[in-house]
């Protein structure tokens, strides 16, 4: 896809899948492979070549919401991030689009305690500006600041 985006960048389906129908069959003399499909993993670049931006829409089939939709959006903004330095390409947003969006009956009083917490500032992210290959960023090429995470400590999830 980076190759696509640097030669093409006006290309309106620079999108990635994980899905592959054929796993999923079980008609005559196909073998199932997967037991379900996965939760997320389709995502569709979009360059603005006028403006040099780039944006990333994300399309997740099936999301825990409160444990592991903030996960799945921090990586997806991450992306955002590695995918705009190694094009070249200034970050403009990530779209989140969720089809099953959902709460566990047992997380119904950590929900109700998270929506009791009082919102913070978001963090900045600023990634190492010397890599250039989407395959050579580390843990350690990502900084974040302006963090300033809660002081009271709440257990999030028990499971049922």
């Amino acid at each position: 896809m980076i190759e696509q985006i640097r030669e093409i960048p006006h290309l309106r389906t620079h999108l990635v899948s994980p899905w592959i129908p054929q796993y999923v069959g079980r008609g005559k003399g196909k073998k199932q492979k997967v037991v379900v499909v996965p939760c997320h993993g389709w995502f569709h670049v979009m360059i603005y070549t006028l403006t040099g931006e780039l944006s990333l829409h994300h399309f997740q089939r099936s999301a825990d919401v409160p444990v592991g939709y903030p996960f799945n959006m921090i990586q997806y903004a991450a992306l955002t991030l590695m995918f705009s330095q190694v094009t070249n390409y200034k970050p403009k947003e990530v779209i989140f689009t969720i089809s099953d969006a959902h709460i566990y009956m047992g997380q119904m009083d950590d929900v109700d305690v998270l929506l009791l917490t009082e919102p913070q500032r978001l963090p900045t992210v600023t990634l190492d500006p010397e890599i250039k290959n989407i395959f050579d960023f580390r843990y350690e090429h990502f900084k974040v600041t302006d963090y300033k995470p809660q002081l009271e400590r709440r257990k999030i999830w028990t499971p049922v």
